[in-house]
């Protein structure tokens, strides 16, 4: 009866590995724990040791092409057959130190959506769909989570981008450094990791603007309506703040302090600053008061309306920023005047550190200025720079 028994379930797996590589639907894993249902430990482990056998041959069945096995199909098996092991407080489940790092860190939507996607590809790639407890994660699995990532297709075609391919492992990287942090992790196994060059297709990295360009496009921008199409990147030009910032602006974010005028950037319901360094004072640079920004905003709060661009909107995805679009417009219009696709609305950024460090502006004022972190600045508590400091290094940025 055993034999018998064992005869029937090997049949069934056979049947159901050859549909699976010939791409037809299969059974859920589900049905594995049917299927071993009523086996001795004994016939259960060679049920076991059957399945992955048949999941890891590669020989065509039958004189057939070989079609491989779907990766995730697989991993799902594989899943069932080494089931996901329990954390403990101590040694707590990846999924775990992903939900309270979110917790604690209270990152952006999108952040949240490229931690879990991130999760969810290392689990499957690289750990046969577990979860593992974060002391059980391995270099070896980090090292085959990323060469399965240059691997994996894009849905442009050809593979992914270095920069599409690399900020999974980031992700998992820093997960893991928080879980370091914790005291869950005596060392961070993905310290030094990293892809580099990967399919770039001899692109580089967003570019700053030449000045030539800076001013055509700025002169290009005067002439627009008035609005964030014209003000917007000439406060990007003028100031080196983020898109987001700078786009979430609130009227009341344009205000005087110490006789000058300055952006407040901070938390608003439309715009989450990066880090705590992010929230800081940006002086108004006077070539942005001479193009009338000051006025606008005036009229702006007379209107009653408590953004500086109240006609930016997010869109439906919780993903999107209130920039998201006006950056998607910025890029085709900025190509009338700066063909390279490697200049971007985040080249201004770049402008502006390149322009501050040509005027020999200190690199710890750079970083309030542009709402850098760094281990230097943590060990100050307040800035030591006044605003007109600030405004004077402002003032050195030129076109």
């Amino acid at each position: 009866m055993a034999k018998l028994r064992w005869k029937i379930v090997s049949a069934r797996v056979d049947a159901m590995i050859a549909q699976a590589k010939r791409g037809k639907a299969v059974p859920l894993p589900s049905a594995l724990a049917k299927m071993a249902a009523g086996l001795d430990d004994e016939q259960r482990e060679a049920f076991e040791s059957y399945l992955t056998t048949k999941l890891e041959e590669d020989d065509p069945e039958d004189g057939q092409p070989r079609v491989p096995l779907n990766p995730r199909l697989k991993a799902q098996y594989l899943a069932f057959l080494n089931p996901p092991p329990t954390g403990t407080a101590a040694n707590p489940l990846l999924s775990v130190v992903l939900q309270k790092r979110e917790q604690e860190v209270s990152p952006t939507p999108k952040t949240v959506f490229i931690w879990n996607v991130a999760l969810t590809r290392f689990k499957t790639l690289a750990c046969d769909g577990a979860d593992l407890p974060v002391r059980e994660v391995t270099r070896q699995h980090l090292v085959k989570f990323k060469d399965a990532l240059i691997k994996l297709p894009s849905l442009k075609g050809g593979t992914l981008s270095a920069t599409s391919a690399k900020k999974y492992p980031d992700a998992v990287k820093s997960t893991l450094a928080y879980a370091l942090s914790q005291g869950w992790l005596d060392a961070n196994p993905a310290t030094g990791l990293s892809i580099r060059g990967v399919n770039g297709g001899g692109k580089s990295a967003r570019l700053p603007y030449e000045t030539d360009e800076a001013r055509a496009l700025l002169d290009a921008a005067a002439t627009l309506d008035e609005g964030p199409n014209r003000y917007l990147p000439v406060i990007l030009a003028y100031s080196g703040m983020r898109l987001s910032e700078a786009g979430g602006l609130r009227s009341g974010d344009v205000k005087k302090l110490d006789n000058t005028w300055v952006f407040s950037v901070e938390d608003s319901e439309v715009r989450r600053v990066k880090t705590a360094s992010s929230r800081r004072l940006v002086p108004i640079h006077s070539k942005l008061i001479d193009a009338g920004l000051l006025d606008y905003a005036e009229r702006q709060r007379a209107a009653g309306r408590d953004r500086l661009f109240h006609t930016l909107r997010a869109g439906t995805s919780s993903l999107n920023t209130v920039t998201t679009s006006w950056g998607k417009w910025y890029s085709r219009w900025a190509r009338r005047f700066v063909p390279d696709r490697r200049k971007v609305a985040h080249s201004w950024r770049h402008t502006v550190a390149t322009k501050l460090r040509q005027a020999n502006v200190r690199e710890d004022l750079m970083d309030e200025l542009l709402g850098w972190s760094r281990a230097s600045m943590n060990a100050r508590s307040g800035s030591g720079f006044t605003v007109a400091m600030k405004k004077d290094a402002i003032e050195a940025i030129a076109y």
